[in-house]
């Protein structure tokens, strides 16, 4: 049977004194930081629990929030209508990584800034247009 590691869970040799994946020692396994997998599929092991490396998520909002807010921008020069709802949703993608404080301050910033630029200059080029015609 394989044995898992306490500290990250990741899967270990028999034999194995130390955790491949963490580098954690492995003692025996009622010492509590080796166990048997339970049949459960669960995430509980029976020495305590696994919790996730990084619980409290990445930066993912805010990279999407910059990256539309780089397409719209991009874009607003010539395709106004795709233009600003990338804007918009890059926008609140953008607020919501800056209220929930995760990683990527930063992006979301560029994000916000790009898509509110976008914004006025879609809707400017929008009412020029439609004054045209």
């Amino acid at each position: 049977m394989a044995k898992y590691c306490m500290k990250c869970g990741g899967q270990c040799a028999d034999q194995a004194m130390q955790c491949p994946r963490c580098g954690a020692m492995l003692g025996m396994q009622n010492s509590g930081h080796v166990s048997q997998r339970p049949s459960g599929g669960g995430s509980q092991f029976s020495g305590g629990s696994f919790s996730p490396q990084n619980p409290s998520g990445g930066p993912g909002l805010a990279i999407a929030s910059m990256v539309l807010g780089i397409v719209a921008l991009v874009v607003s020069c010539c395709f106004y209508y795709l233009s600003i709802p990338c804007a918009i949703i890059g926008a609140i993608l953008g607020f919501i990584s800056l209220a929930s404080g995760k990683k990527g301050k930063g992006m979301a910033i560029a994000g916000v800034v790009c898509s509110i630029v976008s914004i006025i200059y879609g809707a400017s080029f929008f009412s020029a247009v439609s004054s045209l015609v």
